[in-house]
This record gives structure tokens, C-alpha cells and sequence, in this order.
């Protein structure tokens, strides 16, 4: 199919819909729809997943690892929704975040703003809720946080004090410095080696 487009979204949608993501599959895709107030989910196997009463932005809403659940961050608490029913659950308070990334091994992981042109990364358990601080102020950008294939590993793109490439475990711990200059992540080769590219940041 190189070469060739394949229209994934209808004429019907509204044209201030907005994608949320791409499922782990690679066979559905999450998007949503800011109307009067309020937020409406969409799938793009199967029409309306549900409708918040909030306003939520590119970033509040992420799939977890099996595909079977979206969760989904408001003003108030983060909501669980379920694929199959639509049903909505409440699994953690509010973040207060930037923007959510990742959800592995039982923790979503998101931003929190550190000041300017810097956001924290943190981590919290869902549905326990305790929340620990992974990485410190790093530069902030949608593409500043990349996890590796298996899950083991973050990469980010400096702090406010070192600029560079760095790695992080995902439970925080073996924080290092991977090159000095600065390096756009692009995709993993084999062994999920990270490859980087200094001509695109």
C-alpha cells in the first residue's frame, strides 16, 4: 500500500474530531469531540464509547495495555472506560497532568508542568493511586518521553540542567545519560535499540 491512502475516518465525523490514539493492536483508534461543554469518545470499530461532562483536551485520554479499557484524565478524578459495555469508572483522584503517555505494568504514566519549556514525569498505580516521581524536569514537547517496545526503559530528552538523550528504568531507578547532544527519538531497531536522529529536533 505505499503510496495509497485509506480514509480511516468518515465525511460524517465532525471536522474538530480529534485522535487520542492508536490501539496496542493496531486494528482501533480512539478519538473524541468537544461539544457544549462536554467530551464524546468515539471508536473507530464501533461508533460512541461514552460521553464525559468535561471539556478534554489531545492528550487526557490513553488505552491501556490489553486494548479492553481507556482511561481517560478530567478536571475531577481519571476514569476508566470499558470497550465492551461503555461503562464508566472513577480509579484514581485528579493529576493535575500536562498530558497522559503510557500505561504498563499497572501504571499510567503522564507530565506535570515544572515550569517553563520543562515538565516532571510521573507515575501512578491504578486503581491503588500512590504516586511516585520518575524523572525531573525534563524539556517538554509531545515527543519528549518515548518507552521502550518491552516496557523496561524510558527515554527522554534531557532536563533543565543536562541537555542530551537519558534512560530511566520505569520504576525510576537506573537514571543515565545516553548522549550529550541533543537527539530526536524516531523508533527502535533490533533488541529495541533506541535510534535518534541530531538533524530532526
Amino acid at each position: 500500500f505505499v503510496g495509497k491512502k485509506v480514509r480511516l475516518l468518515s465525511d460524517c465525523c465532525d471536522a474538530a474530531s480529534a485522535i487520542d490514539g492508536i490501539s496496542h493492536s493496531g486494528r482501533n483508534v480512539l478519538y473524541h469531540t468537544n461539544i457544549s461543554g462536554k467530551t464524546r469518545y468515539r471508536l473507530l470499530t464501533g461508533g460512541d464509547l461514552a460521553t464525559l461532562d468535561c471539556q478534554c483536551r489531545n492528550g487526557d485520554a490513553i488505552w491501556t495495555t490489553d486494548d479492553r479499557y481507556v482511561l481517560v484524565n478530567t478536571p475531577n478524578h481519571v476514569v476508566q472506560l470499558t470497550l465492551s459495555s461503555g461503562k464508566s469508572e472513577t480509579v484514581a483522584g485528579a493529576l493535575q497532568a500536562t498530558r497522559l503517555l503510557f500505561y504498563r505494568f499497572g501504571y499510567l504514566y503522564f507530565t506535570r508542568s515544572a515550569g517553563e519549556q520543562t515538565s516532571s514525569l510521573y507515575r501512578i498505580s491504578i486503581p491503588v493511586g500512590q504516586e511516585q516521581q520518575v524523572v525531573a524536569c525534563a524539556l517538554d514537547g509531545p515527543d519528549s518521553y518515548w518507552l521502550s517496545p518491552e516496557g523496561g526503559t524510558m527515554y527522554y530528552e534531557g532536563t533543565a540542567a543536562r541537555t542530551g538523550m537519558s534512560a530511566v528504568g520505569w520504576k525510576g531507578a537506573q537514571q543515565r545519560s545516553l548522549r550529550s547532544e541533543r537527539a530526536c527519538p524516531i523508533g527502535f531497531a533490533v533488541k529495541n535499540a533506541l535510534v535518534s536522529a541530531s538533524s530532526m529536533c
